[in-house]
């Protein structure tokens, strides 16, 4: 893996209103501490993020943050893509896929990616897809995407009793959200077309990742964000039993690992699956109306084709990853008991600031 130097001078972070805005500001606050020219921006839903993200690329900020969870993520990353530039991440989702494999758990971790100033080359992916009103959509990700199952499960999540129990469990919500998908998701039958092989299947559930473990699930170890190749794992048409046997095996292995007639796993080998073919570039499925979902968010349903951009962007690495050890040095005191000032942040006029 190889890290290059990025600018750092010049920093927006775009904040997802869905989240308490501290510690974005506290986040922004280190930074200034240490000489770098920040902007925070609060954005209440995708559109006004992207919107968000190319005025701040068209005006010459050098590193854009997403501050939030992968959804956020998602929703700058066309900007991202477009513009070449770096991606940095502040994990204050529920989900934060993305930043764990790039080594950022923490406000403090976010910090120290940035003083270090070191990112690492990534492939993003697009999903042609039809939406929810039936239009046929376009839109890249990065982490990971879906039909079936999991996405179904991440469409309960985002229902106000779905949502209320993130809250409340934060990662913890996954075991009775893939419970109660399990029990309504029926296999379906579909072609996926895999490059230029096209295969029958009877599919419950495809997953694609460049990530190596997926809300806690080791479920594509192979993956590397810059691989060039996709990798996904699926599940076909299993027993109830044997469903939930996969799944409690995969809590603890890896769908690589699982030795199961129902899967098959799509990476750097063939014999790891029927077909005998690795190094995916592009997947469809078609002839199937099954949910999918974009780097954790529900957006519609196949008929879907996936197909990867290597090297589309660059994502800040933490400091681990550049070989060195970064102290964040915090500002400069303002008395015992002190609370940050708004007046500190530079906070766009055009966003709608929310109370945390």
């Amino acid at each position: 893996m190889t890290l290059t130097p990025v600018d750092n001078s010049r920093v927006m972070v775009v904040h997802n209103a869905k989240k308490a805005v501290r510690g974005a500001l506290r986040f922004a606050d280190n930074l200034r501490g240490r000489g770098i020219d920040v902007e925070v921006v609060v954005s209440s839903d995708a559109t006004q993020a992207d919107a968000a993200a190319r005025r701040a690329l068209d005006a010459g900020v050098t590193l854009l943050v997403a501050s939030g969870g992968d959804g956020t993520v998602r929703s700058v990353l066309a900007p991202i893509i477009e513009a070449e530039a770096t991606l940095g991440v502040l994990p204050l989702g529920t989900t934060n896929d993305l930043a764990c494999e790039l080594g950022i758990y923490t406000i403090d971790d976010a910090t120290r990616a940035v003083i270090a100033a070191r990112a690492r080359s990534w492939d993003a992916m697009s999903c042609t897809y039809h939406a929810a009103d039936g239009s046929e959509q376009k839109s890249p990700f990065c982490s990971t995407a879906g039909v079936g199952l999991v996405a179904r499960a991440l469409a309960m999540s985002q229902t106000r009793p779905g949502g209320a129990l993130k809250r409340v469990l934060r990662n913890g919500v996954w075991a009775p959200l893939i419970t109660a998908s399990t029990y309504m998701t029926r296999a379906e039958r579909c072609t996926l077309v895999l490059d230029d092989t096209r295969v029958e299947r009877s599919l419950m559930l495809l997953e694609i990742s460049k990530l190596r473990a997926a809300r806690g699930i080791p479920s594509t170890p192979d993956a590397r964000g810059d691989s060039g190749m996709l990798h996904a794992w699926t599940v076909e048409s299993p027993r109830l039993w044997e469903l939930a046997g996969i799944l409690y095996d995969s809590l603890s292995g890896s769908m690589r690992q699982l030795e199961s007639k129902h899967v098959e796993y799509f990476s750097r080998e063939p014999a790891q699956n029927r077909v005998g073919i690795a190094g995916v570039t592009r997947i469809a499925v078609e002839g199937a109306r099954l949910p999918l979902h974009l780097n954790g968010d529900y957006v519609g349903r196949t008929p879907a084709v996936f197909e990867l951009e290597s090297g589309a962007f660059q994502a800040l690495a933490a400091p681990m990853f550049a070989g060195q050890a970064v102290r964040v040095v915090p500002p400069k005191p303002r008395g015992v008991g002190a609370a940050v000032p708004l007046s500190s942040m530079r906070i766009s006029r055009s966003a709608r600031m929310l109370p945390a």
